[in-house]
């Protein structure tokens, strides 16, 4: 994580235990950010959603998952 923030690891140790002598309390978060790729993946997929679009419903079994999957993909030449 420091590489990514261009901060060295000593100094965010040394900022967290200041504010820890400080306050006597110890906080940290384990937020996670997702990757432009995933967040594009996540956002096609709500459009698709909304439009009704590229949904297939539940299926019963496998065959019925197959059958509609064999018919969902495109042509191939």
């Amino acid at each position: 994580m420091s590489k990514e923030l261009g901060v060295p690891l000593s100094t965010i140790i040394n900022v967290y235990l200041k504010q820890f002598v400080r306050t006597r309390e110890f906080t940290f978060s384990l937020a996670y950010s997702m990757r432009p790729e995933l967040e594009k993946i996540i956002s096609e997929a709500e459009t698709d959603i909304i439009a009704n679009k590229n949904l297939s419903g539940a299926f019963s079994d496998s065959k019925s998952a197959a059958k509609w999957l064999d018919k969902a993909k495109p042509n191939e030449s």
